[in-house]
């Protein structure tokens, strides 16, 4: 489920045109116009459908950190239905935040090298 929401939305979201510095646009929703022949700004070197598959194991993995603080606490439903608001009310915005453009990274200058800053403080705040 995750993974589909990414491909929709997520992508687009976190790397699509800022809206603001908040959020990103629906530049590439369904991953429209990300491909194998072009490359990403954000990875020049790899192909831009690469870099989303890439960046969507990360997505994919900061909402199921949080399992552990609930498991076998609620119910498979309930769990899927936090892990996708998750995604879109929290992670999605963050990593824009930091990762596509937005303004921590553009007023501020943040750099996440690693992906700490995104995957780890958003799902400890989950």
């Amino acid at each position: 489920v995750l993974g589909v929401l990414w491909d929709a939305i997520g992508f687009s979201f976190v790397y699509g045109t800022s809206a603001g510095g908040i959020i990103g646009g629906f530049d590439f929703l369904l991953l429209r116009g990300v491909s194998y022949s072009d490359c990403h700004a954000n990875a020049p070197t790899i192909p831009a459908a690469e870099f989303a598959l890439f960046m969507m194991m990360f997505a994919v993995i900061t909402p199921l950190l949080m399992t552990g603080a609930y498991a076998e606490r609620m119910g498979f439903k309930y769990a899927l239905i936090l892990s996708v608001a998750f995604e879109v009310f929290v992670f999605y915005p963050v990593a824009h935040w930091v990762w596509g453009g937005g303004w921590l990274a553009t007023q501020l200058g943040t750099l996440d090298f690693a992906g700490g800053i995104v995957i780890h403080t958003t799902a400890g705040a989950g």
